[in-house]
């Protein structure tokens, strides 16, 4: 058998492969509390902050409820919903607002699949509206027919 010598310490004195693998497979096995401890808490540290985009955030958010929910600890959908809505950045405001009072009229207003569709269009709204309002017009700054050039802004 070749694996590295932290394992080896564990079996050195087992002299056949089956009792040397189960000895393995009891202390390397991904189920157990350890495992569900560690699912959960990567699921309640993901933020969007720490992803690429705010679509690989849900995606990761996707991954880790269907793992807890494979393991019997099925998380309930207003949580990991509240969850999300929870975590979106201030620049969300306005819509969480929109999100949270469609869920006072109808409690099942959005499911994980139709909240994430619907924040992805409103990333993609925010990320367009902010690309225009930072892209200088031409001529925004020169006086129009008979106004004086600003000094103060001259000088500058």
């Amino acid at each position: 058998m070749h694996c590295k010598s932290e394992p080896t310490l564990h079996i050195q004195h087992i002299e056949y492969a089956r009792p040397a693998w189960e000895k393995l497979q009891t202390l390397y096995n991904t189920q157990g509390f350890v495992s569900e401890f560690l699912l959960c808490n990567d699921f309640l540290n993901a933020k969007p902050e720490n992803f690429k985009s705010l679509e690989s955030y849900l995606n990761e958010v996707k991954r880790l409820t269907e793992e807890l929910k494979t393991r019997n600890l099925e998380l309930p959908s207003q949580i990991v919903i509240s969850w999300i809505l929870a975590n979106l950045g201030e620049e969300y405001e306005g819509f969480v607002s929109n999100i949270t009072q469609s869920f006072r009229k109808d409690s099942k207003a959005y499911d994980f699949d139709t909240l994430t569709s619907v924040i992805l269009d409103e990333a993609k709204r925010y990320k367009h509206k902010n690309y225009t309002n930072t892209v200088t017009k031409p001529n925004q700054n020169k006086p129009r027919k008979g106004q004086k050039k600003n000094r103060a802004l001259k000088n500058l």
